[in-house]
């Protein structure tokens, strides 16, 4: 299987668009021409201290465009890129290392995991004028590209297999249903999340530019570079919608910012009909795209944004060239209306998990027609239409008093009730149900929530305990943090 890679398309893009803008941030800009022959020296370093096709090269970063130019020499020169975050606690660090066996680890910037002797600075790799490599691999498709490492929430980081073909159909099929051409993308997500990463890629595909900010949360330079590369395509997570708000309401002359935002992105959790209501207010002018996805199969669907009010609970229609059904514990297809596992096939199916064959095997399997399958094992079900509407995931229910209950549904109840800004719900290890909201109205009390809980839900066993913040803590991801959660109990 011989298909074009996304650094094929990046190559086609800097023959027809060369002079364009395609890499900036703060300090730096790049047109197309300029990245692909940053790139090409990039890939001659790579050459010169011995990288090798399909070699694995882990790369410590955070957010900046030195980051892609390194990422897209690996991509060329047919490697495997494993992106890192650099602000990574050791013990993951350390189990990322052991189980993917990089053959190079390059750090971006000089930070506390690089200072081992086995960690090469990319600042330190030396390009010589006589080994300029432009040399361009045949890769065939279904050869290895990234190893994208998940968080590891629920135990060990697990090592997602992509090749270059699912890049290149996912970042397509992408930008075929969000009609992007020559726009200006902000990319303040997180490079190592597959959302972030994937920015870079739907940039190319599109001939567009991608702004590169480190961190989403320093607000006051995320607007100014949205004003001053005009940036009309924001993608975000439902997380950072509270910070947003706030910004906006403290610093009104942002208004005029916010009015060239022609397109919103939103995946990586929930977005519930309250927070569509807050982006429709912040972004005035924005068709807004609630999409879900996970990192085995990339993105499976969106809201077409002219239906997103009348489809507000859902997570919309199967993104082109994708296939899903809803199928119970025996396998079986499940009718419409009725609940069971979401089973998707396409191009976007990932190759399965880094060393470990087992769960692969639990998770990917081949259907009778040789399609490449994935269980996600989220819960869905579908209406007449062929809408999706997801319920939960495996390790959002827990088992109360012989009773099952979504932690997302507790949340999107509490939602509802007059006053609650956010509201995000967690199980822990103490075996406790405990919600944390974010109140407009102060004077609301936690009796009152639990009189409205008490009348929602199925049993008083049900009621978490409810925890006023000022502010939803996040992690290094941009969801919400879990472990400071329950460091604050």
């Amino acid at each position: 299987m011989i298909r074009l890679a996304i650094i094929d398309n990046l190559y086609n893009t800097v023959l027809n668009k060369g002079d364009c803008l395609f890499l900036c941030n703060r300090d730096v800009k790049l047109t197309y021409m300029e990245s692909w022959l940053s790139i090409v020296r990039t890939t001659s370093k790579l050459q010169d201290i011995g990288v090798k096709i399909r070699d694995r090269i882990l790369v410590l970063s955070d957010n900046s465009v030195d980051f892609y130019v390194l990422l897209l020499a690996i991509l060329k020169i047919g490697a495997i890129a494993i992106p890192v975050n650099e602000k990574i606690p050791y013990r993951k660090y350390k189990h990322i290392v052991e189980d993917s066996k990089p053959h190079f680890i390059i750090s971006v910037n000089r930070n506390r995991w690089s200072e081992g002797k086995d960690c090469l600075y990319y600042s330190d790799l030396k390009y010589r004028d006589n080994i300029l490599s432009d040399c361009m691999y045949q890769i065939e498709g279904n050869e290895i590209a990234l190893i994208m490492y998940t968080s590891g929430s629920t135990g060990e980081a697990k090592g997602v297999v992509v090749s270059h073909d699912n890049i290149l159909f996912s970042s397509n099929s992408i930008v075929e249903y969000l009609v992007l051409q020559n726009d200006v993308i902000l990319d303040a997500l997180p490079q190592y999340f597959d959302y972030g990463l994937y920015q870079c890629f739907l940039a190319i595909v599109s001939g567009s530019t991608l702004v590169v900010h480190d961190n989403f949360l320093f607000m006051d330079e995320l607007f100014w570079l949205c004003e001053k590369y005009s940036v009309n395509c924001w993608p975000l997570v439902p997380s950072v919608i509270e910070r947003i708000e706030r910004y906006v309401v403290k610093n009104t002359t942002c208004i005029k910012i916010l009015h060239n935002i022609t397109k919103v992105t939103s995946t990586g959790s929930a977005l519930f009909p309250e927070y569509v209501k807050k982006l429709a207010s912040i972004f005035g002018n924005a068709r807004i795209f609630s999409m879900y996805g996970l990192t085995e199969c990339k993105r499976v669907s969106y809201v077409p944004p002219e239906r997103l009010f009348e489809k507000i609970n859902s997570v919309g229609i199967p993104m082109p060239g994708v296939e899903i059904s809803i199928r119970n514990d025996n396998g079986m297809e499940v009718k419409c209306g009725e609940k069971g596992y979401l089973h998707v096939s396409g191009r976007n199916v990932t190759r399965g998990y880094w060393n470990d064959k087992n769960l692969t095997n639990q998770v990917y399997y081949t259907d009778a027609f040789g399609k490449k399958c994935i269980n996600t094992g989220d819960i869905f079900y579908q209406d007449m239409e062929g809408y999706l509407y997801f319920v939960g995931r495996k390790d959002d229910i827990v088992k109360i008093s012989d009773m099952r209950v979504s932690m997302k549904s507790i949340s999107k109840i509490l939602l509802e009730i007059d006053g609650i800004e956010y509201a995000h719900t967690i199980y822990t290890k103490d075996s406790n149900l405990v919600s944390y909201v974010v109140l407009g109205d102060k004077h609301l009390t936690e009796q009152k929530i639990k009189r409205y809980l008490n009348d929602q839900l199925d049993s008083v066993a049900l009621i978490p305990d409810i925890i006023s913040v000022d502010e939803m803590p996040l992690n290094d991801n941009l969801k919400y943090s879990r472990n400071e959660m329950e460091g604050s109990l």
